[in-house]
């Protein structure tokens, strides 16, 4: 409440002299001198009750009798005096406020009328409880409820090209909600329902679009954020009640909807079956069961938005979709809305911030100096307006005499706090309508990509939350943009979801049980590693065909035939000579012989005629060979290059010197990786390819995932013995007699 509005009002015989009602019917230029009187030094004037009655009717006539200039000083100086004096109230009367209500209305009233009209209506709603109290005050609600234009008239005024009209704007619908909707919390109000549909969060958001815009209206766009988020909190503990007219009205309109996306049953009756909902489900129970009436308004607002991709989605589904199958449309809108609340801290709003008026909410008076020395025009000096502010029709002329409040309102509050808003601001939550729909678009789409059932309802949640978490990362609202937002709520996929669910889940146990989880990583490190081992040695002992001569090095011979008849260049085709090599079952032996060609079958050990004792070998080194590219000459010739990637292992023995008593060639790096670190590992040394690695780490951390979900072997049996059958398709009577276009 303002501090100066529960003091004493002016004594009403002052009102009631004939002298001075006659003394006010002048003409419109001494009303103009006397709002300039009080603009001036309004302490002087208000100090005798004589001249205080004179001055105010004057200015009220002059707000029913004056157009343009004159009506402007009358405005500021009614804005004035409801702000310095308490006495001045028992001016306003329901009269009063129609007429102003009407100025305000009107699309092309200048700048320096409307500005000053919107701050007197601020004042009176900021007032309202006191001018309830007074049987002979009117109230703004009286008007609205006259000039149902006015919401929308007021909330356009969030597109105009001066900040100043903005700022202005933001303010009465600011204490319009405070006054209106928020001091009510045992009834819903029609009124921020009302602002919605005007298109009030989708004109805020465009306001950030302007950086130096958004800047100068931070503590109006933050207060609104606020207000929201509390009236939010508010109708989410509002049950929906048929019998009260306002929700039987959403009610119907939301009936309307769905009857339209989706038809009706055999009674002609809304099917809210093929909307999700069981048989004898309720959809006011259901949604008194989880937001209320908040829950209600968004699921409205979604349907009203007429989303063609939803419905495409949605209707095909519906047209093929077993019952059990049905996507949940109430249920996944009023899922998306409880996520949303968390994302944005609805759940723990209080409403502290309100207990005490910020000062960003009332209008700061004007004076004198507010007024340009021109006589010809009624307008407010200030700071001069960012060009990327004006339409291209605004002047430069026309923008330095329009009204300027916003240092004013500046001056009201210290900087730091300022600072602190501009911080504190979430622009995404005026996109909540956007919002909402991507939600529940992607909740359909996990739903169809995951096959999910009525069962499976609170693990897609759980994926959407995800999602959500994923496009708005750590709740960054200062540095994502909508259009990002939405981008990656399209384009993540269901599987990536759920690697980050899962992800999640790990990042959540290691906080808990990290010691434990880490030891238990330990020794499934460990067992992988036996497990990778025990796989190399047997291939080992199985043996494998390798080749003799380096295939990335062309034959000593017709190289140059080769080149100029147009064959592959880069590598000369492998020589047939292979080398069969093969493990002793004592593992302690490398065995090997040389064959003119591969053959079909595999040799014995037995057969083969040369042997390397392990025991002399230091070292085994795995060498990644690079083709060497021979440019032909005929540049009309395209050079092709083998993809084939191929490998050297070398056994070093011991000595004097180091020398490689086994050279052989291998041509994928998957075999390579075997024979290298399966020597290695043979000799008790450490693995050395990322392959290897790859491996270990797999299986050691499907075998934690799988310890840490509870899977057993059991479960398996359990899901082999019980498949799933559906046994509740719909009948659907096809037919061929169709055709393509």
């Amino acid at each position: 409440m303002l501090p100066h509005l529960n003091e004493s009002r002016l004594k009403g015989s002052y009102y009631t002299s004939t002298s001075l009602a006659s003394s006010t019917r002048s003409n419109i230029n001494q009303n103009a001198d006397n709002a300039l009187r009080i603009l001036n030094d309004s302490d002087k004037l208000m100090a005798d009750p004589k001249q205080t009655a004179t001055a105010l009717l004057a200015v009220k006539y002059g707000i029913f009798e004056s157009a343009d200039t004159n009506l402007s000083y009358n405005l500021m100086a009614l804005s004035k005096l409801l702000s310095d004096h308490p006495s001045a109230w028992n001016v306003v009367d329901q009269s009063l406020i129609d007429k102003i209500t009407q100025i305000a209305i009107v699309i092309d009233q200048p700048t320096n009328v409307i500005c000053p009209a919107l701050s007197v209506l601020t004042l009176i709603t900021l007032d309202i409880d006191n001018i309830a109290a007074k049987s002979n005050f009117g109230s703004l609600e009286q008007s609205i409820a006259s000039h149902p234009e006015f919401i929308e008239s007021l909330v356009s005024r969030l597109l105009s090209s001066n900040v100043q009209i903005i700022h202005a704007a933001l303010q009465l619908i600011n204490a319009t909600l405070l006054r209106l909707v928020l001091t009510r919390p045992d009834t819903a109000s029609p009124y921020f329902d009302q602002l919605r549909d005007a298109g009030l969060l989708r004109y805020a958001s465009q306001l950030f679009e302007n950086k130096p815009l958004a800047a100068s209206c931070s503590p109006q766009l933050y207060d609104l954020q606020e207000l929201i988020r509390a009236i939010f909190a508010q109708n989410k503990q509002i049950d929906v009640d048929i019998s009260d007219h306002l929700h039987l009205t959403s009610y119907k309109q939301m009936e309307s909807m769905v009857t339209t996306l989706i038809g009706t049953n055999q009674s002609n009756n809304v099917d809210w079956q093929r909307t999700g909902l069981s048989e004898g489900q309720d959809p006011v129970t259901e949604i008194n069961n989880s937001l209320k009436w908040a829950g209600i308004q968004d699921f409205t607002d979604f349907l009203s938005q007429d989303e063609m991709v939803f419905k495409k989605m949605y209707l095909e589904h519906l047209a093929f979709a077993p019952p059990n199958s049905r996507f949940p449309l109430i249920l996944a809108s009023l899922a998306v809305s409880e996520i949303m609340f968390d994302i944005f801290g609805v759940n723990e709003f209080k409403k502290d911030y309100f207990n005490v008026m910020p000062e960003s909410f009332i209008p700061a008076p004007y004076a004198i100096h507010d007024i340009s020395p021109s006589a010809s025009t009624a307008s407010l000096t200030g700071p001069k307006v960012s060009s990327s502010m004006l339409s291209p029709s605004t002047s430069v002329s026309e923008t330095l005499n329009t009204t300027t409040r916003v240092a004013k309102a500046g001056a009201n509050s210290s900087v730091e706090s300022e600072l602190a808003k501009l911080g504190k601001l979430r622009p995404l939550i005026f996109d909540w309508g956007l919002l909402h729909s991507a939600g529940i678009v992607n909740f359909l789409r996990l739903w169809l990509v995951s096959s999910a059932q009525k069962e499976d309802f609170e693990n897609i949640i759980e994926v959407v939350r995800v999602l959500f978490a994923q496009a708005i990362p750590n709740s960054d609202f200062s540095t994502v943009s909508i259009d990002s937002v939405v981008s990656k709520l399209d384009t993540l996929s269901y599987a990536d979801i759920r690697a980050l669910q899962l992800q999640n889940v790990e990042e959540e146990l290691n906080s808990h049980w990290g010691m434990e989880i880490r030891s238990l990583h330990n020794q499934f490190h460990q067992e992988s590693y036996d497990f990778v081992k025990e796989q190399r040695i047997r291939l080992l002992l199985r043996g494998e065909w390798f080749y003799i001569d380096n295939p990335t090095q062309p034959p000593p011979t017709n190289s140059k035939s080769r080149l100029s008849t147009g064959s592959t260049a880069g590598v000369a085709a492998p020589t047939s000579r292979r080398y069969f090599v093969a493990l002793s079952p004592s593992l302690n032996t490398l065995h090997y012989s040389e064959y003119p060609k591969k053959l079909d079958e595999y040799p014995a050990v037995d057969a083969l005629t040369r042997t390397v004792d392990l025991s002399t070998i230091t070292k085994v080194i795995v060498t990644s060979l690079t083709p060497k590219t021979h440019q032909p000459k005929n540049r009309l010739r395209v050079n092709l290059q083998s993809r084939t990637n191929y490998s050297k292992i070398s056994l070093v023995s011991t000595g004097s010197r180091e020398n490689s008593t086994l050279n052989f060639y291998i041509d994928t790096p998957e075999k390579a990786a075997a024979w290298g670190d399966g020597l290695l590992m043979l000799k008790n040394k450490p693995y050395q390819s990322t392959e290897t690695k790859k491996y270990i780490d797999m299986f050691a951390e499907t075998k934690l995932r799988l310890q840490m979900m509870h899977i057993t072997p059991d479960d398996l049996e359990f899901a082999v013995k019980h498949p799933i059958f559906e046994k509740d398709y719909e009948s659907v009577q096809t037919s061929d007699d169709f055709y393509f276009l």
